[in-house]
């Protein structure tokens, strides 16, 4: 089944987006317009969702603000869809224009380059993460091990892993992840490894905190990894300046993460992607399932597992 889908993919669906993707991206802004009706108004993909979470995270804001939220977030959805599709084609000159790095981020680069250090890098899904991430090494020279959950799908499996590959970064999935950073290591490959740290995270095994408004499991992954291997925490984050075009920005959470207690990591982390949302709510992924998880279905009274 798995060699079908790949096949009909190939055959149908990637020339589909490629003839998408040579069309002018002001001409796939109409597109991604059309795409906001019919996925919002039409097929009202996720609303409850939408509704839920953007209430639960601002309970204090007027009904009017909460749906002027879930409007522009359902706009940038789109448009965030209709960027990918059109970075099948995009060039790396052009990528760089879009997806602009600033300057302070590239003097970090450099000096962990200089170094011979490698990093941990931390994001949220807000802004383009996507092309913000995949643009990242050849704007600073700092190239990415970009952690990824493999999809069921061959086919987009595929065209992701390409898009984030694009530009140089390495796309690993995640249970390969301390095996690639340990070969970097061995082979004094001097990268940056990056981890999505907004995700509903099995409750058992996470880091639980007030996210949001709301209680919250946290993937505790990066910080295992930064204690262990002893790496700068870096945060990322590709932020929107206007429609197809982000700056990206990067700002240092520590460089000794051996001296911060467990959990405190995870919540420095956390709370600077909280302060992206917050200033920008509607550039976030609300239609995601984020607060799946309870703390009292698990009878889980500790904010840590026994382990970390």
């Amino acid at each position: 089944m798995k060699t079908i889908n790949q096949i009909l993919g190939n055959i149908f669906i990637y020339p589909l987006l490629w003839t998408l993707s040579i069309l002018p991206l002001e001409f796939l802004f109409r597109l991604s317009n059309f795409l906001y009706f019919l996925i919002y108004k039409v097929f009202k993909y996720r609303v409850k969702v939408v509704k839920n979470n953007i209430k639960n995270a601002f309970p204090d804001y007027s009904e009017a603000r909460r749906l002027e939220i879930e409007r522009s977030f359902y706009s940038y959805l789109c448009d965030l869809f209709i960027e990918l599709i059109k970075a099948i084609t995009l060039d790396e000159a052009t990528c760089k224009i879009r997806y602009s790095a600033t300057e302070g981020s590239k003097t970090l680069m450099a000096k962990y380059l200089k170094n011979k250090q490698s990093i941990i890098l931390v994001f949220g899904h807000h802004g383009n993460w996507e092309m913000g991430g995949a643009i990242f090494g050849a704007s600073t020279g700092m190239f990415v091990n970009s952690i990824y959950r493999p999809l069921s799908n061959p086919f987009f499996e595929n065209l992701m892993k390409n898009l984030r590959s694009k530009f140089g970064n390495l796309p690993v999935p995640m249970h390969d992840t301390f095996k690639t950073m340990l070969a970097d290591k061995k082979n004094n490959m001097t990268r940056a490894t990056a981890f999505a740290l907004d995700q509903a995270a099995p409750p058992e095994s996470s880091y639980w905190t007030i996210f949001l408004n709301q209680e919250s499991s946290v993937f505790l992954g990066a910080e295992k990894l930064a204690h262990k291997l002893n790496y700068p925490v870096v945060s990322i984050h590709a932020k929107r300046i206007k429609r197809g075009h982000y700056i990206i920005d990067t700002k240092v959470i520590t460089e000794s993460p051996e001296l911060l207690a467990p959990g405190e990591l995870t919540e420095m982390i956390t709370k600077e992607i909280e302060m992206n949302i917050i200033e920008n709510p509607e550039y976030w992924l609300w239609s995601h399932r984020r607060w799946k998880h309870k703390k009292e279905e698990k009878n889980l009274n500790a904010r840590l597992p026994n382990k970390i």
